[in-house]
């Protein structure tokens, strides 16, 4: 055995030669680092990676190849805040380590050291002590060499041993330690012994064995702390367990807070094969960086050819056979029919690609010319390394993309994870690239998938503030609230009034947000109308509504209003929404089973004030009448006293409606509408009409709390209320609320079925969209003839475009076409849907529309659609934050559910059911209000938008 004087050359790392491997460093002590220092780590690492590659460390000794092993964050200066250690083989025998700081906003190189490494005759050992707050780099490199001294062969042994430590932005030596031991033959007897310290070999000064001891043992290495161990005669990574994997995830995770969770882990092997699968497709994205919210459909289009060129087999082609000499250049290539692309392109990014526009010269008479396929001669695949929800179906992903040439095991790399890959088929990918990804996970033809929103593989990570704008942000809930209950029996007015004072009052000061003040609107028309009823008594089973009747209920009501508004005044409240004024009349003794007649005198007109409309209860909330005021004016003056005769049938359900004019004759059909309602057993009932020889779906607003159905006509008719619950097979992988929204609409006849599928990723046109707002505003009418020169009667959509036309719901182009096949936009439809609030229902503009514009792409919004989108984000029609994508064409889905809010929000419902004596009350309904007057909205494609702006803050 070696004889060791003073014990002094007992090095640690000498033990590991019959110890086991020591542990890695934590890859996760201390606490983390901020969301900018991660991000210029995790970029420093990419760099490196990108430059020298990962080493392969198999049976603890480094690969040929070299490569990155081994990255830490420590605290080398004990200043807390850590610095980025990196430790990487340029080949099997040099070694260099890197430490890096942060300044704030970019990393920076504190110090950085080369080791050479040569076999059995030098052996280098590195590790980092810990003492304190700080941590040490320690380095030792023992060279063995022979010599003849005195005719006998002498063993020498030259010991170098480095402590360098971080001051401030330096790297500096804090012990530089030499050491010659010579032996003799036996190689038991130590002959000679040195000790020195300095700078370097040449300036050093001689010490002794015992200071050299000190200073030593100081600074020595335990087990754990050793990285690589060289005193087997080769490199031997003692970090065996440890994962640079783990790391750069773990760095990554940094980049979030703790409201951020990371549930790749929680994901079964079905969804994460899927996601993977997905990903995959894009492997070939020459672009570093994709964003649909910044779409350029050129890039697109070459992809779509380029992932055809490589994918044979992924939509059926045709061969090419062309004769014109233009296109002899494409002989060697296959043509794919255009819309087949295209449902490929909305299955992978929900985007149609127009090829003719963007890359003509591969385009030809709808077909798409590409190139034969190529062997792309390597596999690829995905690596996940974290998923985080953003909501709304988003998720954004942390990904490293790989290649390989080793096609022996295609089938086991194809359908297999990454991390269940044995490490001897991990060992031949190389990293392509990594970076991140975010899909939103979509319906398809009644199955799961997923569509790209973005994706990077250029190394970047985006922080969780850059995060937060695709995550949508719901309308807080209404800081204040009412309790019905306790105000279901009040009677006057004053009780109402008081009841709103202390609401407020709790409120201390604070302004109701968005939805407390739609609250406050809600309550204050409930109390109007609850508090200003007037009773009227019926003879003959007919009520007549003239001006003496009205003139009661008028003061009350506007007087009830003023007092609410010195309320608001007093506490700087402004409303979003201008106060309707319904003046309610309750018919008393009549009999539901009998005709029960309604008589609308003419002189009405003189009482109506500054009312909006009438609602008559005959008998009970479940049948009803309500008469928007400007119709009421118009009736009268073109019809003079009208008759509204309701006949109950024999059969459940089933009632006749007939109006007659003051000489006793039918009118088949009215100038204005008027509004009814009747019972009805749930929201998926809806009523069917047949009238002037002909039949309808005519929908209608189901009103939970009175359990009816209320609906506005213009026509005699026999109307009828069935349940329309209709099997719809593609929307079971949808939320509750989605399926909720497309049953009611499908039931009502809104939108229309292909067979017994939705179609809910269609893109929605304009025949579709124009048909379903007819609809909804009942303004239906089949004789009406259209004057656009595109549209024959033979066309199904013929009278909504004709009815749309003569109500000005849509316009045409001028050329005087109507393009119905042309598919709307996300900002048309949001815009016409905001705007139609306004127009129709009395809300007020946002004093700051950008507050409600924190779209990622929000520059993209047209500058005339701002104030009207920002209404719609203002009350609900679509949620703040996210991707808007504002010139995308909007799909079946996304449609029919803002047009479900719309309409849930101009036919609002009572929130109460209320009982008075002999009958029960509810609040105005507005639907008379939306369609008495003339439905001017929008002109769409054809023209500009002409309406009126209600920016004023309007007070009651």
């Amino acid at each position: 055995m070696k004889k060791l004087i003073s014990l002094v050359l007992v090095f640690s790392l000498l033990i590991s030669i019959t110890s086991v491997p020591a542990k890695a460093m934590n890859t996760e002590r201390g606490d983390k680092v901020s969301p900018q220092m991660a991000q210029a780590y995790l970029d420093v690492i990419k760099s490196s990676t990108d430059t020298h590659g990962v080493a392969i460390i198999e049976d603890y000794q480094v690969g040929n190849s070299g490569g990155l092993y081994y990255a830490d964050l420590i605290d080398f200066d004990g200043d807390g805040q850590k610095e980025l250690y990196l430790l990487y083989a340029e080949d099997s025998f040099t070694h260099r380590d890197i430490i890096w700081g942060f300044n704030g906003s970019k990393a920076y190189i504190i110090g950085e050291n080369t080791y050479s490494i040569y076999g059995t005759m030098n052996n280098v050992s590195i590790g980092l002590k810990q003492e304190g707050n700080k941590t040490y780099l320690c380095y030792e490199d023992i060279t063995y060499r022979s010599d003849i001294q005195d005719d006998k062969e002498m063993f020498i042994e030259d010991i170098v041993f480095i402590v360098k430590e971080v001051e401030g932005k330096e790297l500096k030596a804090t012990a530089n330690l030499y050491s010659i031991l010579h032996y003799d033959e036996s190689y038991e007897r130590l002959k000679f012994e040195e000790y020195s310290e300095g700078e370097n070999y040449e300036n050093r000064k001689f010490i002794t064995a015992e200071e050299y001891k000190e200073i030593y043992n100081k600074y020595s290495l335990n087990e754990g702390e050793i990285l690589i161990n060289n005193s087997r005669g080769a490199p031997y990574i003692e970090i065996y367990d440890y994962s640079l994997d783990d790391f750069i995830n773990n760095l990554e995770s940094m980049l979030m807070s703790s409201n951020m969770k990371d549930i790749y882990k929680d994901k079964s092997r079905e969804e994460k094969m899927d996601i993977m699968d997905f990903l995959n497709n894009f492997r070939f994205f020459y672009h570093e960086e994709f964003d649909i919210s910044n779409l350029d459909q050129e890039v697109l289009a070459w992809f779509m050819i380029d992932l055809l060129s490589r994918e044979e087999t992924l939509l059926k082609y045709e061969d090419v056979d062309l004769d014109d000499e233009k296109y002899e250049e494409w002989e060697e290539q296959k043509k794919y029919k255009e819309i087949d692309i295209n449902k490929k392109a909305v299955e992978l990014f929900g985007v149609n690609v127009d090829f003719q526009k963007h890359l003509p010269e591969r385009y030809k008479d709808g077909y798409v010319y590409v190139h034969q396929p190529w062997d792309a001669s390597s596999l690829f695949t995905t690596k996940i390394n974290k998923i985080y929800p953003l909501g709304d179906n988003l998720f954004y992903i942390h990904i490293q993309t790989f290649e390989t040439w080793d096609y022996d095991n295609m089938d086991l790399i194809l359908n297999s994870l990454y991390e269940e890959l044995p490490y001897n088929i991990r060992a031949n990918f190389y990293q392509m690239g990594q970076g991140h990804a975010i899909i939103k996970a979509v319906n398809n033809e009644g199955k799961k998938s997923y569509q790209l929103i973005k994706y990077n593989k250029n190394g970047e990570y985006l922080t969780e503030e850059q995060l937060s704008k695709y995550i949508t942000k719901v309308n807080p809930e209404p800081n204040l609230s009412f309790d019905y209950s306790k105000v279901k029996d009040f009677k006057e007015s004053r009780e109402f009034i008081n009841f709103l004072r202390d609401i407020i009052a709790g409120l201390k000061g604070e302004q109701p947000n968005d939805r407390a003040n739609s609250e406050l609107v809600t309550y204050i028309q409930y109390a109007i109308e609850n508090s200003s009823t007037t009773a009227l008594k019926s003879s003959k089973n007919k009520v007549i509504i003239d001006k003496v009747t009205l003139k009661q209920a008028l003061n009350s009501a506007e007087s009830t209003k003023s007092e609410f508004n010195k309320i608001l005044e007093s506490n700087h409240i402004t409303l979003n929404k201008n106060i309707e004024i319904v003046l309610r009349v309750r018919g008393e003794n009549l009999n539901s089973n009998k005709v029960m007649s309604v008589i609308i005198d003419k002189s009405a007109v003189d009482s109506l004030g500054t009312a909006n409309g009438i609602r008559i209860l005959l008998g009970d909330n479940q049948h009803t009448v309500y008469i928007n005021s400007e119709d009421v004016r118009n009736l009268g003056n073109k019809i003079g006293n009208i008759t509204l005769q309701i006949q109950k049938g024999k059969d459940k359900g089933i009632y006749t409606i007939v109006f007659v004019d003051s000489n006793g004759k039918e009118i088949s059909e009215l100038p204005y509408p008027i509004s009814f309602s009747f019972p009805a057993d749930n929201e998926l009932a809806t009523i069917f009409v047949s009238y002037k020889g002909g039949n309808d779906n005519w929908g209608g607003q189901y009103n939970s709390t009175t359990k009816s159905i209320e609906f506005s006509t213009r026509y005699s008719g026999e109307y009828s209320i069935i349940e329309n619950n209709i099997n719809i097979s593609d929307i079971g992988e949808l939320t509750e609320s989605q399926q909720k929204a497309i049953k009611f609409m499908v039931s009502k006849g809104y939108f229309e079925l292909d067979g017994d599928k939705f179609n809910g990723q269609a893109p929605l046109n304009r025949y579709d969209f124009t048909m379903a707002l007819v609809k909804m505003f009942f303004a239906l009418d089949r004789e009406l003839e259209a004057t656009f020169t595109d549209i024959e009667k033979l066309n199904q959509y013929y009278p909504y475009v004709a009815s749309a036309q003569k109500d000005q719901i849509v316009k045409g182009f001028t050329d005087n076409t109507f393009r119905g096949e042309i598919n709307i936009s996300k900002e048309q439809l949001i815009a016409l849907c905001g705007r139609t609030l306004v127009d129709k229902k009395g809300y007020v503009y946002p004093e700051n529309p950008k507050d409600y514009l924190g779209f990622v792409d929000s520059d993209s919004i047209a500058d005339w659609a701002i104030e009207d989108i920002a209404i719609a984000v203002q009350n609900g029609l679509i949620d703040n934050g996210g991707i808007l994508m504002p010139q995308m064409e909007m799909s079946r889905r996304e449609g029919l559910e803002i047009l479900y809010k719309l309409f849930m929000l101009l036919y609002e419902t009572s929130p109460i059911e209320v009982e008075m004596e002999e009958i029960e009350q509810q609040p105005n309904s507005p639907i008379g209000i939306i369609i008495g007057s003339a439905i001017a909205l929008v002109a769409l494609f054809g023209g500009a938008y002409a309406y009126s702006r209600n920016k004023k803050s309007k007070k009651i």
